[in-house]
C-alpha cells in the first residue's frame, strides 16, 4: 500500500542582525569560461579553479597562482573585470550604511606587484576594471606560475559593531593579449619548457624511443617518465610513442622527448643540437667525453614554438646515465644551458647505517620560521636502513614555537611522510608560545633509502582589530625537533612480513625503495601498448613516492636477468599469450590464463558469464611474487590490445582506481 505523501513546510525566522546589500548591474561571463582567440584569452576565475571567496573584516586575503604555456608572452593591454559583492551587517550596519562611511580598501597584487588599490564607499555587486602594467606580466622565473592576490583592509569596522564582508566572485575575468614566442632553452630549468604548473593550455609532451629498442633505452624512458611524475605531481599530456609512430600531426602539436642512442633517430639530423647527429652519431663528440650521457636541448626544426629533448649516448650505459640524471629533475649546467655531459652516476647506498635518534640540526637544518599567509612548507631529508624498516614505534617530535594570535583560530600545522599526511595540530595558547607535538609513524611508510618529513603552516588571516600586520603572524620549526626511528630486534630483510596484498593498497606495497630500485617491469618485444601502459605506471611512480632519484628496472621476456626474479618486486604488462614466464606460475594465480585466447579463468567467481569474444577484458591480478615471498607481483594483462589499455588505466589515477580492491 502506497503511503501518503508528507509535505513539511518550515518556516524560519531567523532572528538576526540586519544585512544590507544594494544590487547594482554587472556583466559577468559563464561559469568555467575560457575563450583563445587570434593571440588574445579571455578566461574567468573559476576556469583556474578558483571558487566565490569570502573576504571578512578587518583584515583578510584571497590569491590563487596559474601558468601561461612556454611559448606565451603576455604583452600590454592585459587587465582583470573583477567582480564583487560587498555586504554589511551587525547592529550599527544601517548607521554605516547611512552615514555613507569609508568601508576600507581592496589591494589588488599580481605577481608581487601592487596594481590597483580599490576604495569601498558602500554595499552594492561591483565590477572594476583593473589594468596589469607590462612589468607585472612576466613571473620572476620562466616555468613560474603567476599569482594574483587580493587584500580587505576593512579596519573601519572595528569603530563600529559591524562586520563587512567582500564576496570575490569566481565569475571574474583576465584578459590577456599574447605574442607567440619560442620557449626559453635552459636545462636546469626542467620540466619547463614542457611542463608549466596550472598552464592556462596544457602542453603535450611525445616520449619517443627507438622502433625496436633495447631493454636498457627502454628502461631510460621509464626512469624519464618516473622523473617528470616526481617534478610535476600531476597527470599532463605525456605519452610514450616508438619514433615510426610519430605523425605529421604530432611534429607540429608537441614538445618531444627522445630516449635512445642517436643511430636511432635518424629524423634528428635536422635538430640543430649543440652536438649535431648524423647516421652513425654524434659529430662533434669531445673525445675524452665519449662514455658520458647526453643531455641536450634544442627547438623543433618542424615548429618553432616547439621543443625537443634528447636524452642520449654513445651506449646504452650512456643512455641510462643520462636518464637517471634527468629523473632528478635538477640538471647542472655550464657555458652552455643546452648541454649537459653526464660522467657518473653513484650508486644507491646498499648498507645505510642504522641511525636511531637525531635532530633535524643534525641533518643540517637551522631552525626555520615561516611568514607567509596560506601554506608554506618546510622538508627534511633523511635516510633509514633495513634494519629499521619494520619498527612499528617510530616517531618525531616536532618542537616548534608560534605567535600568539594565531591560538584559537583556522590556521594549523599539517605534516606528511613520503607525501602521506600523518599528523595535523592546531594552535594552542601557550604562555611562552613554545608548542610540541608527538607524531608517530604509521608502520609501511618509511622506505629503504631517502625519506622526506614535511612540515606545513597553514597560516590564516586573523579576524581581529588588534593587529594590521601580516608579519605578526608566524611559526617556526625549531632545529631541536628529533627522530627516534629505532632498529627492531627481529628485523630481516629476508625474514620480515611481506606486504598485505590488496589492489587497494596499490601503488604503496611496490614503493618501498627511495629510488624505485626495487621495481622491474617485465614486457614483451615489440609491444608498443605494453611499453607505453609501463611508463604510464613509471610517471604515477615517481609521482607518488618523489623519488630524487628513479632507477627502474625493465627486461624482455625472453632475456631477464636471473637477479630480477630473485630480488624485484615484479610487474608483468601484456597479453598472457606474449609473457612466457606467466607459464611458470600461471596456475597459482587467482584466476589462471587460457594462453591460446588471453582469457582469464573464471572458476573463483560464483557466477561465470559466457562473453564473446569481441569484448575487451582487462586483467588485474595481484599475487606474492612465486620467486621471492617478501615481494609482490603484479600482472596487467588483456584479452586484446583494447583490454590491456582498460587494465593499465585502471590502476593510473582515476575513479576506477579508487574502486579497486582484493586480488
Amino acid at each position: 500500500m502506497k503511503k501518503p505523501a508528507v509535505f513539511i513546510i518550515l518556516i524560519v525566522l531567523l532572528l538576526i542582525t540586519p544585512t544590507y546589500s544594494f544590487a547594482q548591474t554587472q556583466e559577468e561571463v559563464p561559469a568555467d569560461f575560457f575563450q583563445v582567440g587570434d593571440n588574445e584569452v579571455l578566461v574567468n576565475f573559476e576556469a583556474l579553479g578558483f571558487s566565490d571567496d569570502n573576504l571578512i573584516s578587518p583584515y583578510d586575503a584571497t590569491s590563487f597562482q596559474f601558468g601561461t604555456p612556454p611559448n606565451w608572452q603576455l604583452s600590454s593591454g592585459s587587465y582583470i573585470d573583477l567582480n564583487f559583492d560587498v555586504y554589511f551587517s551587525g547592529v550599527d550596519a544601517l548607521q554605516v550604511v547611512e552615514n555613507q562611511a569609508y568601508t576600507g580598501v581592496l589591494s589588488i597584487v599580481f605577481n608581487d606587484q601592487i596594481i590597483e588599490s580599490i576604495y569601498l564607499s558602500g554595499t552594492g555587486s561591483y565590477t572594476e576594471r583593473i589594468q596589469i602594467p607590462v612589468e607585472a606580466l612576466a613571473p620572476q622565473r620562466p616555468g613560474t606560475r603567476n599569482e594574483l592576490k587580493i587584500l580587505l583592509d576593512a579596519s573601519f569596522t572595528c569603530l563600529y559593531n559591524a562586520r563587512s564582508t567582500v564576496v570575490i566572485k569566481s565569475t571574474s575575468t583576465f584578459f590577456f593579449p599574447f605574442s607567440s614566442t619560442p620557449p626559453e632553452l635552459d636545462l636546469s630549468l626542467l620540466p619547463y619548457p614542457f611542463y608549466t604548473r596550472d598552464s592556462l593550455l596544457p602542453v603535450k609532451t611525445l616520449l619517443v624511443v627507438p622502433d625496436n629498442p633495447e631493454a636498457d633505452e627502454l628502461e631510460a624512458a621509464f626512469n624519464v617518465a618516473a622523473g617528470f611524475g616526481s617534478i610535476t605531481e600531476r597527470d599532463f599530456d605525456f605519452n610514450l610513442l616508438p619514433v615510426g609512430q610519430i605523425t605529421e600531426n604530432s611534429f607540429q602539436d608537441s614538445n618531444m622527448i627522445f630516449v635512445g642512442k642517436p643511430e636511432q633517430f635518424s629524423l634528428l639530423s635536422s635538430v640543430q643540437f649543440p652536438l649535431q647527429i648524423a647516421n652513425d652519431g654524434f659529430i662533434n663528440m669531445p673525445s675524452d667525453m665519449g662514455n658520458d650521457g647526453i643531455i641536450q636541448l634544442s627547438r623543433s626544426p618542424w615548429e618553432e614554438n616547439k621543443t625537443i629533448l634528447l636524452v642520449s649516448g654513445n651506449s646504452t650505459e650512456a643512455v641510462t646515465k643520462a636518464a637517471k640524471a634527468v629523473s632528478t629533475g635538477n640538471l647542472f649546467t655550464n657555458s652552455d644551458s643546452q648541454l649537459v655531459y653526464v660522467a657518473s652516476i653513484n650508486p644507491f647506498i646498499e648498507n645505510i647505517p642504522s641511525v636511531e635518534d637525531f635532530t633535524v640540526k643534525d641533518l643540517g637544518f637551522a631552525t626555520r620560521t615561516l611568514k607567509q599567509i596560506g601554506v608554506s612548507n618546510v622538508d627534511f631529508s633523511f635516510f633509514v636502513s633495513k634494519e629499521q624498516l619494520s619498527t612499528k614505534d617510530a616517531y618525531f617530535d616536532l618542537l616548534y614555537a608560534h605567535s600568539n594570535l594565531l591560538a584559537g583560530i583556522s590556521s594549523s600545522i599539517s605534516i606528511k611522510l613520503n607525501g602521506v599526511t600523518i599528523a595535523s595540530a592546531d594552535f594552542a595558547e601557550e604562555e611562552d608560545n613554545l608548542s610540541s607535538s608527538h607524531v608517530v609513524f604509521p608502520e609501511g611508510i618509511l622506505r629503504f633509502g631517502e625519506n622526506t618529513l614535511t612540515v606545513s603552516a597553514n597560516l590564516l588571516p586573523f579576524q581581529s582589530c588588534d593587529s594590521a600586520d601580516p608579519s605578526e603572524y608566524w611559526v617556526t620549526i625549531l632545529e631541536n625537533s628529533s627522530f627516534h626511528i629505532p632498529i627492531e630486534a627481529t628485523s630481516d630483510s629476508d625474514s620480515s612480513e611481506p606486504s598485505p596484498l590488496d589492489l587497494e593498497l596499490y601503488p604503496d606495497m611496490f614503493l618501498k625503495q627511495s629510488n624505485l630500485g626495487n621495481i622491474a617491469f617485465i614486457l614483451p618485444n615489440s609491444d608498443p601498448i605494453s611499453w607505453q601502459i609501463a611508463s604510464e605506471l613509471s610517471f604515477n611512480f615517481g609521482e607518488e613516492s618523489n623519488p630524487i632519484i628513479s632507477e627502474i628496472m625493465m627486461a624482455y621476456d625472453n632475456a631477464i636477468p636471473e637477479n630480477f626474479l630473485a630480488e624485484k618486486a615484479l610487474i608483468l604488462v601484456g597479453l598472457p599469450s606474449k609473457l612466457q614466464v606467466l607459464s611458470e606460475f600461471n596456475e597459482t594465480l587467482p584466476a589462471p590464463f587460457d594462453f591460446e585466447n588471453n582469457t582469464a579463468s573464471q572458476q573463483s567467481l560464483q557466477v561465470s558469464y559466457n562473453i564473446p569474444p569481441e569484448v575487451a577484458l582487462g586483467y588485474l591480478e595481484l599475487v606474492t611474487s612465486p620467486f621471492n615471498s617478501q615481494n609482490p607481483l603484479l600482472v596487467v594483462a588483456g584479452n586484446n590490445e583494447t583490454g590491456l589499455f582498460y587494465a593499465g588505466s585502471a590502476v593510473i589515477p582515476s575513479d576506477l582506481k579508487d574502486e579497486l580492491s582484493g586480488v
